[in-house]
């Protein structure tokens, strides 16, 4: 195009031979560096800023994510021989996969992804990826404009070029060298402060930095010194915590043992209910992990119709011990760590996920605390959240697994198939028994390929989100009435005491586990007229580490348990274990990284 101004062509003129300078083949090579280091430091340096959005933003700390991690990223660009430079378009779309994932899971938990959330690969299936759809927003394509930008540019201007070029020796020398130095210095500072700080050693300094505080759940010590820092701390804590002994220190065994023994000085069974406790110590013990259970979604109604009256009607009976405010308190792990603290009354683990960090621990696992035989049913394959070991772990003598493979088959609702399958195993075991399961309809997205809209909702005035919740919500309880029906009729009920809890919130609305969840109680023997007589006014109030006591507590086996768990039963003690309870919390990493209940001899 031509310009009859020459101002204008003047200008034009010195913008193409600045285009022509930077794109020559002697430049190119460099101008891709360039653009990948800023294609790259985009969704860093976004990422940084929407986590931290409403805290102070530090310019050096910036700096270190927008500048030192991409070069760090890119270290490599220096070293590989010409042919192999497409490899560069791995760095810059592995920050903007990295990032877009870190966006996608705060969604639903409100901090940044664990790094052993990264590497449960099993975990990698369709309902992940089913749960990513739900938490896409149309705004978060802008993580990935960086990527785009450069793919484009590589596959218009850098794809074909004479690529023989290289580089000197000493630029490939100096450029590793000078890509290395942000974060390495930005490290050796961050040990420096926190020696300055303590008297640790040197060595207890780095452990400190590297080992043994790889990712905590607050923002500044997971995302501090950027993506390249998170993966060199936790990638180093992964490779000290596999080849080295796991073993507590004096002070530390001590601190646990002081915390076990205070704890236990306030747990315990109400002495007017003993007796009648007792007499469910030959019962069997169905336990049910309710998927993403909300309280509220027991009492909802939608224009007059109640979301899930059987639920309702079982847990507001006379005869059952419930409560509809239990706070959560699960970490990383989500469903594995309310499953993992209703099976061994700890706390899960704070600085990972417990059931990928420490599944083959010993744990007292509430079969072996109720002397029961056994058997886990679960929707999933078996090595979901690493359910083939922590069902070892756990006590059980059995897994039955992927009742999703019948759901699909048969053309049934998930828990249709998977209560059908319990209903068929209970027929084999031994009495009593424990069996073990949680639920899977309720799972986000809140959808079910065999399960049609109900009428009723689908003209509600409802988000789409809170009515596909609901619509799963009733599908659950009408599976959950048929399911209890059939046990009356098999004279299991009778003989049974059933456990019904929430394994975490539903994420609707922009609430994610700040909301109350759900327990319950049925067949127990008691009555809230028996509760009343002996003192015990309603329980309105309970966390998640209080299932485990106030299990025992109903099946008689509190008083005689060598492990009472880490909260209180809710028939006696308040509770008082609450999610910023930090001793507790401490002592729980304690005895997981040091595999607390394992005989001596095989502590690892």
């Amino acid at each position: 195009m031509r310009s009859d101004n020459p101002t204008t062509g003047a200008a034009v003129g010195r913008v193409r031979r600045i285009i022509n300078l930077i794109m020559s083949d002697k430049n190119r090579k460099w101008t891709l560096y360039f653009l990948a280091l800023l294609c790259t430091a985009w969704p860093l340096a976004l990422m940084y800023v929407w986590s931290f959005r409403a805290e102070a933003i530090d310019p050096l700390r910036l700096f270190v994510i927008m500048v030192g991690n991409p070069m760090l990223l890119l270290s490599l660009y220096f070293l590989v021989a010409p042919r192999w430079r497409w490899t560069v378009l791995i760095p810059v779309w592995v920050a903007t996969i990295y990032v877009m994932a870190n966006v996608w899971y705060c969604t639903f938990f409100a901090d940044l992804l664990p790094f052993s959330g990264i590497v449960a690969f099993n975990n990698y299936d369709s309902l992940l990826f089913e749960s990513v759809l739900q938490a896409f927003k149309p705004w978060h394509p802008v993580f990935a404009v960086g990527a785009v930008v450069f793919t484009v540019a590589w596959a218009v201007w850098f794809r074909k070029w004479n690529r023989t070029d290289r580089f000197s020796r000493r630029v490939k020398v100096w450029g590793t060298v000078v890509s290395l130095l942000p974060c390495i210095l930005w490290e050796g500072v961050e040990m420096v402060k926190h020696k300055l700080s303590t008297s640790d050693s040197w060595a207890d300094t780095a452990a400190w930095r590297y080992l043994q505080k790889p990712g905590l759940s607050s923002h500044e010590e997971y995302y501090g010194g950027g993506m390249a820092q998170f993966f060199g701390r936790n990638i180093t804590f992964a490779i000290y915590n596999n080849y080295h002994v796991r073993t507590l220190t004096p002070e530390q065994r001590s601190m646990v043992a002081a915390y076990l023994a205070a704890h236990d000085t306030k747990v315990g069974s109400h002495p007017a209910l003993t007796a009648k406790l007792a007499e469910n110590k030959d019962k069997n013990l169905i336990f049910i992990v309710v998927e993403s259970l909300n309280a509220d979604a027991v009492t909802a109604t939608v224009n007059g119709r109640e979301v899930m009256p059987n639920l309702r009607r079982l847990l507001t009976d006379s005869a059952a011990v419930a409560s509809l405010a239990m706070v959560s308190q699960i970490g990383s792990g989500m469903s594995s760590d309310g499953q993992f603290t209703y099976n061994t009354g700890l706390f899960p683990a704070n600085d990972a996920t417990t059931v990928l960090a420490y599944p083959a621990n010993t744990y007292p696992g509430l079969p072996v605390a109720l002397g029961r035989h056994g058997v886990e049913v679960i929707a999933e394959n078996p090595t979901f959240w690493n359910h083939d070991r922590t069902n070892r772990a756990f006590g059980y003598k059995a897994l039955i697994s992927n009742t999703n493979h019948r759901a699909r088959t048969e053309h049934l609702f998930r828990d249709d198939a998977l209560f059908n399958t319990i209903l068929e195993v209970t027929d084999t075991l031994p009495q009593p028994f424990m069996l073990f399961t949680a639920t899977i309809g309720m799972h986000t997205p809140y959808a079910d390929e065999n399960l049609a809209m109900a009428p009723w909702l689908e003209t509600a005035d409802l988000t789409a989100e809170r009515r596909n919740y609901y619509n799963v919500c009733n599908a659950f309880d009408t599976s959950l009435a048929r399911f209890i029906a059939e046990l009356r009729r098999r004279g299991i009920y009778d003989r049974s005491v059933i456990v019904l809890a929430s394994d975490h919130a539903g994420a609707l609305d922009g609430h994610r586990q700040d909301q109350p969840i759900v327990f319950g109680a049925l067949n127990t023997g008691l009555t809230s007229a028996m509760l009343a007589e002996a003192g015990i006014g309603p329980r309105i109030a309970m966390t998640q580490v209080d299932v485990y006591p106030t299990v025992l507590d109903l099946m008689g086996a509190l008083p005689a348990a060598p492990f009472k768990g880490m909260g209180y039963s809710i028939l006696n003690n308040p509770s008082i274990a609450t999610p910023s309870d930090s001793t507790a919390r401490t002592a729980a990493n304690l005895m997981q990284y040091g595999n607390w209940f394992a005989p001596a001899s095989s502590r690892k």
